[in-house]
């Protein structure tokens, strides 16, 4: 178990999109939101080099659940579990970068489709509807993270599943504290919309 922990977490502290920044000498912590997610990248970069952030992100979800799976032969969901959970820790409270980080949402996901492909399926409308009718993309994770532990509830899915689906959901929901404070005030930006220097 504790290898499955490890190494979730060293998959999920990989900051590709920090790395992407860097690449094109831009330091995402400093720009924007300041978030290294996605979203960010999308805005300072574009779409170019958003879409491999988000791939990635995403992967690391998936690599981390199979390697969990795979190291705890003996328990091998809680294994999955446990190589999940860590890696959103790991992506939100990277070693790499002084235990900062993004919002999980995406490496969520990745975890989620590896666990439940039938709970991510359902989220991931639920989050596409709502970035559609409101172009927050924050608030879409949100809707998305709380789609996931309704729906993980309601398909017959194991309960180490249901609990990461819970824990992770509320870990998204959490890092993105600050997006619900510009919600309520009107100032939060919108997607296709750059946010000020």
């Amino acid at each position: 178990m504790v290898g499955a922990l490890l190494i979730g977490y060293l998959v999920g502290a990989i900051p590709f999109g920090y790395l992407a920044g860097r690449a094109r000498g831009i330091d995402l912590l400093a720009v924007g939101s300041g978030n290294i997610g996605a979203t960010n990248v999308f805005r300072t970069l574009g779409a170019a080099w958003a879409i491999p952030v988000l791939l990635l992100d995403v992967g690391k979800g998936v690599l981390a659940a199979y390697a969990g799976d795979l190291l705890v032969p003996a328990m091998p969901q809680w294994g999955a579990v446990a190589g999940a959970g860590a890696a959103l820790a790991g992506h939100a409270w990277s070693v790499f970068l002084g235990f900062r980080g993004g919002k999980s949402a995406a490496t969520g996901a990745g975890a989620v489709l590896y666990l439940m492909p039938q709970v991510v399926a359902v989220t991931l409308v639920c989050f596409a509807a709502t970035v559609a009718a409101t172009r927050y993309v924050s608030l879409g994770s949100m809707v998305g993270a709380v789609a996931a532990i309704v729906v993980s509830f309601i398909l017959p899915n194991p309960l180490p599943f249901r609990l990461l689906a819970v824990a992770g959901g509320l870990l998204v929901i959490v890092r993105h504290r600050g997006n619900i404070a510009r919600l309520r005030a009107g100032t939060e930006n919108r997607l296709g919309r750059r946010p000020p220097p």
